[in-house]
């Protein structure tokens, strides 16, 4: 929106109501607007309720206008927006944690007793009084056993069935729920759900006012071991008798809550009938197809785990798994969509679940949905975007890197246009998120990083591109400078910061170690000369602290370069961060050989005095620290730097899967599903 253009400085967003309110009521005040909003009743027509709704949808974010863009009354959408989003601090008991009614309050001992998990002590209060047993606690018709299952006492819930026995737990609230319902919606305790189980299993199978069964409930929530729990014990017969649409919502739920090995069970049982090919059945199951295609954290090639994951290697068995069920899913997926024709794949939406995918860098799914139907690598959006194009807006190099292998279409690609007269390099020179780059090196790095990419792009598009110009009138490069003249001045600002700060730790470690140099260990004799000079532990000391202090002054004089300088948009693809990994490694060596220096100085003071050999020892210790310290928490600054500077361009490698680490990822890949 363009609120600024109107003089509105500030635009509602989910946090600032109480503040825009004042703001724009004093705005259409001012203009003789307020009238309108204040007065006039829903639908009028006339040109001032008109300008009013047109001031009001201005001063909101994009998403909020999407809620009130249909109103056709300021007055409405003023009162829609005051009850969405203005505040009421007016307090309430919260009746999802078990309030208690005050009907009950002659019995509220026996609540305390529950809440605190003494079922002896509650018990023997049960047992003059059994009316609290049945009676609804609260508005909601929850009754002492929904209480206690909130609260998550176990032996308070076995107590409570002992005594209530079947008409206790079958009793439901006014939503229809079981105390089992109530467990898998609210709370996701798997030891509670486990005793209510065993008491009735029939509870598994006992639907709430919605429909719902536990297993559901627990799956909208995403409770992974509840859920897990529930469609295990749930008897299969169950399953056999829902219609398409009950599955498909519990498969989608599953994906969505990345419960991926009750979705592909789901699958494997043949619950569905992925040979039944109605509108409505496509419709549903397709649905889960585009959740999947929105979860990149269950995808290989999109873990962020760090340098293991680059070939595929996963932490935890528990990502091996999620990773294999994920593959498993992909092949059920990929047996419709071979089966289908190009109406039914628009109609489903799976276009637009492989936009989605390059958007989340998915490469897999991209990859398996284009072997079922080849087709689908050129799915194109209402603004004339490809999945490269996608793939380049959002930095997914995977996805970017696959143009490589098109066949003779490739040429289409490379020189197609968006609705905005956008080629592929005008979309490589708009500004990435610091997220999709995934780097921890600051903003400096991040603009090196958006260079490599508008390098990367600008060597597979024709050159007539580089001067082809947009509907705002701008070359490619036009529009990277402008896009990215806040960044240079972050990274240069980051720069600056990082070198004043490392330059300090230069200039102390070259004041220490000049002065060790005249103040040798042991002293020296009359003549001025060391006392220790042929001793090779002496020799290891002076050449440790020569070593030291020139490499601290070198790096100290490289910061000061970089705090000295003025850096424009080329010098951060090499100049500035080979300075910065040159300076860094200086440091890092003059840390590591001020402590050889200081270990060696500790050994020739006291290396006759064996009484202090722990002495020794701990100061040798205590001298390791700042190495383990400074040294492997800038490794992994050095190594970014070192990989993105002095390496070749990464998003240039022309098929990911004929390098050396793609052939490790497959083949790590494979392993992992054997």
């Amino acid at each position: 929106m363009e609120a600024k253009s109107l003089g509105i400085f500030e635009v509602l967003t989910k946090g600032n109501y109480d503040r825009w309110n004042i703001l724009m009521k004093n705005y259409l005040m001012g203009r003789n607007l307020w009238t309108v909003v204040e007065k006039q009743g829903t639908g009028y027509p006339s040109w001032p309720n008109r300008k009013a709704l047109y001031t009001i949808q201005q001063a909101c974010e994009s998403k909020i206008f999407d809620e009130i863009k249909d109103f056709t009354s300021a007055k409405d959408a003023w009162n829609f927006l005051a009850s969405r989003y203005g505040s009421d601090l007016t307090g309430k008991p919260d009746i999802e944690q078990g309030a208690v009614d005050d009907n009950l309050y002659d019995y509220r001992e026996v609540y305390k007793h529950v809440e605190k998990g003494d079922w002896e002590a509650a018990k023997s209060l049960v047992k003059l009084e059994r009316e609290p047993l049945f009676l609804p606690s609260d508005s909601d018709g929850r009754t002492i056993l929904h209480f206690a299952t909130l609260t998550g006492h176990v032996n308070v819930v076995m107590g409570l069935l002992q005594e209530g026995g079947k008409r206790l737990i079958t009793m439901q609230d006014k939503r229809g729920n079981t105390a089992l319902a109530l467990a898998a919606d609210l709370t996701g305790d798997k030891d509670v759900a486990k005793c209510l189980v065993q008491f009735s299993p029939n509870l598994l199978t006992t639907m709430n006012n919605d429909g719902e069964i536990p297993l559901l409930l627990a799956a909208r929530k995403g409770h992974k071991l509840m859920t897990r729990y529930l469609f295990y014990e749930t008897p299969m017969n169950y399953f056999k008798d829902q219609d398409y649409h009950t599955l498909t919502e519990l498969l989608k739920l599953c994906i969505k809550g990345d419960i991926f090995d009750v979705a592909l069970r789901l699958l494997d049982y043949n619950y569905l009938d992925l040979d039944l090919h109605s509108p409505e059945f496509l419709k549903e199951v397709f649905d889960v197809l585009n959740a999947l295609a929105k979860k990149p954290s269950a995808f290989l090639n999109c873990c962020r785990f760090g340098l293991l994951q680059q070939i595929g290697i996963m932490e935890t068995c528990e990502q091996k798994r999620t990773y294999c069920d994920v593959k498993q899913i992909l092949k059920y997926m990929t047996r419709i969509v071979e089966k289908l024709n190009n109406s039914h794949l628009q109609n489903t939406l799976v276009y637009t679940a492989m936009l989605d995918a390059a958007k989340h860098g998915i490469v897999e799914f991209i990859e398996a949905m284009a072997d079922a139907k080849n087709d689908l690598l050129w799915a194109i959006d209402g603004h004339n975007r490809d999945i490269f194009s996608y793939a380049i807006l959002h930095r997914k190099e995977k996805v970017f890197q696959l143009i490589y292998d098109l066949n003779g279409r490739k040429e289409v690609i490379k020189n197609r246009k968006d609705l905005f007269g956008n080629n592929l390099l005008h979309l490589a020179g708009h500004l990435g998120s610091s997220f999709d780059l995934n780097l921890r090196s600051g903003a400096a790095l991040q603009m090196q990083r958006e260079i490599q990419w508008f390098q990367a792009v600008e060597e597979i598009v024709p050159p007539k591109c580089y001067e082809e110009r947009n509907d705002n009138n701008m070359k490619p490069h036009e529009l990277f400078t402008e896009e990215h003249k806040e960044l240079v001045k972050e990274g240069e600002r980051w720069a600056k910061q990082a070198a004043k700060s490392f330059a300090l730790v230069g200039i102390l470690i070259t004041t220490v170690m000049f002065a060790a140099a005249f103040t040798v260990p042991g002293g020296n004799n009359q003549k001025g000369v060391p006392i220790f000079l042929n001793d090779p532990v002496f020799t290891t000391f002076v050449v440790a602290d020569t070593i030291s202090l020139f490499t601290s002054a070198t790096s100290v004089l490289i910061f000061i370069w970089i705090l000295t300088s003025r850096f424009h948009e080329k010098d951060f693809l090499k100049r500035l961060p080979s300075k910065l990994l040159g300076a860094l490694i200086f440091l890092c060596f003059s840390v590591v050989s001020m402590m050889i220096a200081f270990c060696a100085a500790i050994g020739i003071v006291v290396k006759n005095f064996w009484a202090n050999k722990p002495l020794v020892v701990g100061g040798i210790a205590l001298g390791i620290i700042p190495v383990i310290t400074l040294v492997p928490s800038q490794a992994i600054l050095i190594w970014e730097i070192f990989r993105s500077t002095l390496l070749a361009n990464p998003i240039r490698a022309t098929n990911r899967n004929n390098t050396c680490m793609g052939q490790i990822r497959t083949f790590v890949s494979k392993l992992h599903c054997e």
